[in-house]
């Protein structure tokens, strides 16, 4: 095969001798060139395995703020073809906001050692885990450990987002007992959930980090606990109004039932980030 992908070449494939087109007539294999063997033909490569999917990456993020509650009730009905499935849409929305935390600082699932040990209201026994942590690890001085440890909970913090699905689905169907529905539905509903606020914390984590930079430079003495506070209500309200105009479009729900199902799942929500953040820290105090 001609290292610049021209001339006739052999199929890696099923070994057959192809002439020079581009692709085998025999298995469809594409002939390489020296751009596929680049490190910018392998990222284009991934990029486009992540982010085109036929299209519908774009249409699908866009209908799942336009009109919340239409991708799962779509997905119920099977009507599956004009849209992103939802595990693709969770991976492709899951490895864009791993990298926005990763540069903007900021994270909603991993907290601080200092917050796990002290602020929480399993602090308690978090305390005595650590400690019998340090123990096993008596060599070592304690802020290198702790540094380890803060280092270890933000991946875990990563890898256990999908977590959070279960614990909306199962919220989900607590709420909604009374409207039987088959039991993908309330994880498809959880997988679009958790889809929308990842997309809403990868553009306003951003814009979060930027605005801090500026207070910072511009000499301005910042009450993180008080900018917590109010990108918590924020992020509550974002929550709220899409749970608003989803859940009539999955459940069919109006009126009083409508707007009980909206308080108990939003204020769920911060149960269910409490459940995750001490699963976290307990498997990577348990794992270290």
């Amino acid at each position: 095969m001609h290292a610049d992908g021209q001339g006739d070449w052999t199929c890696p494939t099923c070994a057959r001798p192809v002439a020079a087109t581009p692709y085998c007539a025999a298995c469809g294999e594409r002939r390489l060139d020296s751009h596929d063997r680049s490190i910018v033909g392998l990222l284009e490569q991934w990029v486009e395995t992540v982010f085109h999917v036929d299209g519908r990456l774009g249409k699908t993020l866009l209908s799942i703020w336009r009109r919340p509650g239409e991708l799962t009730a779509a997905y119920a009905a099977g009507r599956r073809r004009p849209f992103l499935g939802p595990f693709q849409l969770f991976l492709a929305v899951g490895v864009v906001f791993f990298f926005v935390q990763l540069a903007s600082g900021l994270t909603v699932a991993s907290l601080p050692l200092e917050s796990h040990l002290h602020h929480q209201d399993y602090s308690a026994i978090a305390r005595e885990w650590y400690a019998a942590a340090e123990a096993r690890h008596a060599a070592t001085p304690p802020a290198a450990y702790a540094d380890a440890f803060e280092h270890r909970e933000r991946t875990v913090a990563k890898t256990l987002l999908p977590l959070l699905v279960p614990l909306f689905a199962l919220a989900s169907a607590l709420v909604f007992v009374r409207r039987p529905a088959p039991g993908p539905t309330h994880v498809v509903f959880a997988i679009h959930f958790v889809t929308a606020m990842m997309t809403f914390l990868a553009v306003a984590f951003p814009l979060l980090a930027l605005l801090l930079v500026g207070l910072r430079r511009g000499g301005a003495a910042l009450d993180f606990g008080l900018v917590d506070t109010t990108f918590s209500y924020v992020e509550l309200a974002a929550i709220a109004g899409w749970l608003w105009l989803a859940v009539p479009r999955v459940f069919d729900v109006r009126g009083a039932a409508r707007v009980l199902a909206v308080v108990v799942l939003a204020a769920a929500v911060p149960y269910m980030l409490y459940a995750y953040r001490f699963i976290v820290f307990t498997v990577a105090v348990w794992t270290g």
